[in-house]
């Protein structure tokens, strides 16, 4: 009587592996200084209280969701198509548009978005870009 073999289970295959997408607007905001401008609306200017809003400001975005900064009032999100001061010729491939982040009644930040990354160009202070 010849042995007879037992067959071996099969290797399963491995479930192919779905890339999710998610929003960039879902991201939590982070900021990067690497495109400040070097010459005009510059960090320096500011003053204490003026700081003080700057840092409040921070911590606000910093714990938000893009989605959530884009509609929030306090913000005031928005794209600025005439900016009165043009932005430094070097940014990168990626600047499209000037984008605006309300800090208090008359001060701003300018800058603008790739993904979860807003990269700020200018700390206006005066109100003075746009």
């Amino acid at each position: 009587m010849s042995k007879r073999k037992i067959p071996k289970p099969k290797k399963q295959n491995k479930l192919p592996v779905c890339e999710l997408h998610i929003s960039d607007d879902l991201l939590k905001a982070q900021f990067s200084f690497k495109w400040c401008a070097d010459n005009t609306c510059l960090l320096s200017e500011w003053g204490g209280r003026q700081l003080d809003k700057l840092i409040y400001c921070f911590k606000r975005l910093g714990n938000a969701i893009w989605r959530d900064i884009k509609t929030d009032r306090k913000f005031n999100y928005k794209t600025i198509d005439y900016p009165k001061i043009n932005p430094p010729g070097n940014l990168p491939p990626d600047f499209i548009k000037l984008k605006s982040i309300e800090v208090g009644e008359i001060e701003r930040i300018y800058g603008y978005r790739t993904g979860a990354v807003f990269s700020i160009v200018f700390f206006d202070c005066k109100h003075q870009v746009c």
